[in-house]
């Protein structure tokens, strides 16, 4: 049964640095010098949208090493066995919350820098990215 406390220990871990950095990310934000000014309040909502998208990432991969080791303890399984389902689930679990996770990332910093270096200063409150058939417009008219 040492499948159970590793099984149970490691979700329950993993959920509980989601629910963490869901709730502190974006106060570290503002205490390492966020501001709430109209120009770094999208900013912080980037950054707040970045921090619910890791904390749903990490949840679900806690949920199903827990719901893993639940199943195998309520089937019976051996030892052996039990560790192996464990092993498993929590590979692809990590693994998959990893992918999640850089492209959550990545889609943080393209549009971060839309909103910081191309979109006009009214426009970067817009939830929606710029289009990039823009550029290609107005250098079509000269």
């Amino acid at each position: 049964m040492d499948f159970v406390v590793a099984g149970l220990g490691l979700g329950a871990l993993i959920v509980v640095v989601g629910f963490v950095i869901r709730d502190l990310g974006p106060i570290l934000w503002r205490v390492n010098g966020g501001r709430r000014s109209g120009e770094r309040e999208d900013e912080e909502r980037l950054w707040t949208g970045l921090c619910q998208s890791i904390s749903v990432v990490l949840t679900f991969a806690g949920v199903a090493i827990l719901i893993a080791t639940v199943l195998a303890v309520l089937l019976g399984f051996s030892d052996d066995l039990g560790t192996q389902v464990v092993i498993v689930v929590s590979a692809v679990a990590v693994v998959a919350a990893a992918a999640l996770l850089a492209l959550n990332i990545r889609d943080y910093r393209k549009e971060s820098s839309l909103n910081s270096v191309v979109a006009p200063k009214g426009l970067r409150s817009s939830t929606k990215p710029l289009p990039t058939s823009l550029s290609s417009q107005t250098s079509a008219g000269d």
